[in-house]
C-alpha cells in the first residue's frame, strides 16, 4: 500500500495573524499574478518561511486570492455562498470570504450542529459518500457551516429546514443541554 504524500503548507498571514495556509503551486499562482503579488511578502513565523497578505480590505484581497487560484484550477469557483473569516483569538470578524476558498485554503469556518440524545443513546447519521469532506463517516443529522453575517442559532434554523424539514418553532421547543466550542 502506497502513502498518499500531503503537500507541504506554509501559512497565509494577516497582520501578524494566521488565517490559512498555502500549497506550493498556490503561492507560485498568487506571485505570478501582478495583483495578487503586490500583496503577498514573505515573512519568517514561527521559525518558518510564512506569506503575509497585506491588504487594507482583506476581504477584497481574499476575492483576488479566489480568482488567480480559480483560474489555476486550485480552488473551485467562488459559488453564490460565503462565510465569515474570524480573528483566531478573539473571534472579532476580520473579512468574507467564498466558502469553496476558506476549505482549500484550511481556514477556520464556523459551523453549528444538533446532537440528538435521548438518555444515553444519541443520534448519527452516515455521511453520504459523495460528501467532499468526510465521505462515509458517522455525523450529526443536523448540522452546517455558518453563512457570513449569520448567527449560530439562525445557522442551526436554517440547517434543521434543510436537512430535517423541522421548522424554527420547533428547534425553540428544544431544550439546549450543552453548548462545546473546539477546534479541529
Amino acid at each position: 500500500m502506497h502513502a498518499i504524500a500531503t503537500p507541504t503548507r506554509t501559512a497565509l498571514l494577516h497582520r501578524g495573524v494566521e488565517l490559512a495556509s498555502l500549497t506550493g503551486p498556490m503561492v507560485q499562482a498568487l506571485r505570478a499574478s501582478p495583483a495578487c503579488a503586490a500583496m503577498l511578502r514573505p515573512v519568517q513565523w514561527n521559525n518558518a518561511q510564512a506569506w503575509d497578505l497585506v491588504a487594507t480590505d482583506l476581504t477584497m484581497a481574499l476575492q483576488d486570492v479566489q480568482t488567480v487560484l480559480a483560474a489555476q484550477d486550485l480552488s473551485p469557483p467562488a459559488g453564490d455562498e460565503a462565510v465569515d473569516v474570524f480573528h483566531p483569538a478573539t473571534q472579532g470578524r476580520l473579512a468574507t470570504v467564498a466558502r469553496p476558498l476558506a476549505r482549500v485554503l484550511g481556514m477556520e469556518m464556523h459551523s453549528a450542529h444538533l446532537l440528538l440524545r435521548r438518555g444515553e443513546h444519541v443520534c448519527l447519521q452516515r455521511r453520504s459518500l459523495s460528501k467532499p469532506v468526510d465521505p462515509g463517516l458517522w455525523d450529526t443529522t443536523v448540522g452546517g457551516t455558518r453563512r457570513a453575517g449569520q448567527g449560530i442559532w439562525d445557522t442551526l434554523e436554517r440547517e434543521m429546514q434543510e436537512e430535517a424539514g423541522l421548522a424554527q418553532h420547533q428547534l425553540r421547543a428544544l431544550r439546549p443541554a450543552h453548548q462545546f466550542v473546539f477546534r479541529g
